[in-house]
């Protein structure tokens, strides 16, 4: 008989659960939202479902999983956000020990930069790469991140270095070329231009529609003319029948 706890997981469920997603990855982790998506998600959930149930004998219904999937991600961006923060703490010492768990570093690889973020060169994802390789060679970590943070690139010194070379305020001062300001005036003529177009296309569809819909309501108005017409046609011969057998029955009586 199958168990019906689903409320806590062991560490084996959990890995269990983790290893079902990764074995779907395509279709659970799919980023897209349109229906098709919606559905096989859907389907691909109920089979994971089903597999877990065979595989560890406690019977969970899919929102369960979903939600236990889903803190368990919540769990694995913790515990890098933590790992990251520990690598950059200042004051010396011994570094702390990891906190990141099995079942984590495989939702990690499968999610990738959505949990750990890409490689940035303005944040400290991009300075935690230079470390890494430094402490290859037997540096420190914050000797390292000081050493990155401190030290401008050549090529950086070189691109100003350049700009010094060639520009001085009184070049800087001169006027514009006449053909930059001709290439100006003529983009500008171009853009008015083209406003000017478009303002005469909008003017002529608003008058076309205008004047379908003028055409329309004198068809409608037509239309009903004729309906009444047909209707007062048939009210009087109606009233002429009425008539007749009237007379007709009057006739019966003298």
């Amino acid at each position: 008989m199958k168990r019906q706890r689903c409320a806590n997981f062991t560490p084996e469920e959990e890995a269990e659960l983790v290893a079902l997603v990764k074995a779907n990855q395509s279709v659970l982790e799919n980023k897209k939202s349109d229906a098709i998506t919606w559905k096989q998600k859907a389907l691909g959930w109920e089979k994971l479902a089903t597999e877990f149930t065979s595989i560890t004998g406690v019977q969970c219904t899919v929102s369960v999983l979903k939600s236990k999937y889903e803190g368990l991600k919540r769990k694995s961006r913790t515990e890098f956000a933590e790992e990251k923060r520990n690598l950059f703490k200042t004051g010396g010492g011994p570094q702390s020990k990891t906190c990141v768990s099995a079942v984590s570093e495989q939702i990690i690889e499968m999610i990738g930069e959505s949990a750990t973020g890409g490689e940035n060169v303005f944040d400290s994802d991009y300075v935690l790469c230079e470390v890494e390789m430094v402490e290859d060679k037997g540096v420190h970590a914050n000797e390292a991140l000081k050493i990155s943070m401190e030290s401008p690139t050549n090529e950086a010194e070189t691109n100003y270095s350049q700009f010094d070379d060639k520009w001085t305020p009184a070049q800087l001062k001169k006027p514009v070329s006449k053909k930059l300001t001709n290439k100006r005036a003529n983009c500008a003529s171009s853009v008015q231009t083209a406003k000017e177009e478009m303002m005469l296309a909008q003017k002529k569809f608003y008058n076309d529609e205008n004047e379908r819909a003028k055409e329309k309501h004198l068809a409608e108005m037509e239309r009903a003319k004729e309906k009444h017409s047909a209707e007062m046609e048939v009210i009087n011969l109606k009233r002429e029948l009425l008539e007749f057998q009237l007379v007709e029955e009057m006739k019966k009586y003298s």
